[in-house]
């Protein structure tokens, strides 16, 4: 009776383990090579530092580097395809290229039609100003809302989507880059520029852009990720796993730092520990 015992208590161990390491299998994500993936097209609009831009003729920026840092890891090639902001998602959708990588901030809008992996850091909207008006904006939650304020935004941005949320006074004037959104702003054409924090972070870091105000007050916060298609499920747990990773032993920051050097220390990471 005890031999039958031992026995089927055994056996119930070996059938328990056995079901461990299937739930284990389920619970880890694939391999980019049990996918077949020997290629991740990212796609870029290369007009954003310091996460995404041209330096000397090649692609550059936080974005870039995380890309190295996920093609060494991997094992796979990582290759950037360019395109405009606003024609990245429908890239996407077509199947033209594999994922975003291009500082794209993680909205409800947005989630409708993607799927978004583990943010990797936290900005928020801002506004710059001329230098000479920066005592005008010294609070930018009423002097935003003037009626009539020309205000300018990058098309297709979450910046956009703020202004034209919450701006209802102002008129919005749209334009394709940063830079050509910082130019008009140099012009007079309009008297607030808003976008995404990092651009202020280069600002504030740039000494020919002394006659440019960052007001660092801000006035969202949001997280920027990579996107995926909906249906891209393998890939989605690989990227997830692997940033959760990252974030958990600390491989991101160095990174932020690399391109954000003159505000490491007020630059927020997601996953950081919080007091």
């Amino acid at each position: 009776m005890m031999n039958q015992k031992i026995l089927l208590f055994i056996v119930g161990m070996v059938f328990f383990l056995m079901g461990c390491g299937a739930l284990k299998d389920k619970m880890s994500p694939p391999t980019v090579q049990e996918l077949g993936i020997k290629t991740l097209r990212a796609g870029v609009a290369a007009n954003y530092p310091p996460i995404i831009f041209k330096e000397k003729g090649n692609i550059a920026g936080i974005e870039a580097d995380l890309a190295d840092q996920l093609s060494r890891q991997l094992g796979v090639e990582v290759q950037f395809v360019e395109k405009p902001f606003k024609e990245l998602r429908p890239a996407l959708n077509k199947g033209d290229i594999d994922m975003i990588m291009s500082g794209m901030s993680v909205t409800e809008r947005r989630q409708a039609v993607v799927q978004f992996v583990e943010p990797y850091m936290t900005v928020g909207q801002v506004a710059i100003v001329r230098a000479r008006d920066k005592e005008r904006f010294a609070s930018p939650k009423e002097a935003l809302y003037v009626n009539g304020l020309r205000v300018g935004c990058g098309s297709k941005t979450s910046g956009m989507t703020f202004v034209a949320n919450t701006m209802l006074l102002a008129e919005i004037i749209q334009y394709d880059s940063v830079d050509a959104g910082l130019e008009g702003l140099r012009n007079g054409e309009i008297f607030a520029f808003i976008h995404d924090s990092p651009t202020a972070w280069r600002i504030a870091a740039d000494p020919s852009a002394k006659d440019l105000a960052v007001i660092t007050q801000p006035l969202t916060e949001e997280s920027l990720a990579w996107a995926l298609h909906k249906d891209n499920k393998g890939l989605y747990r690989i990227l997830n796993h692997t940033m959760r990773e990252w974030k958990k032993s600390g491989k991101i920051k160095p990174i932020l730092d690399k391109w954000m050097p003159a505000l490491a220390d007020n630059t927020k990471q997601e996953g950081a520990a919080s007091k």
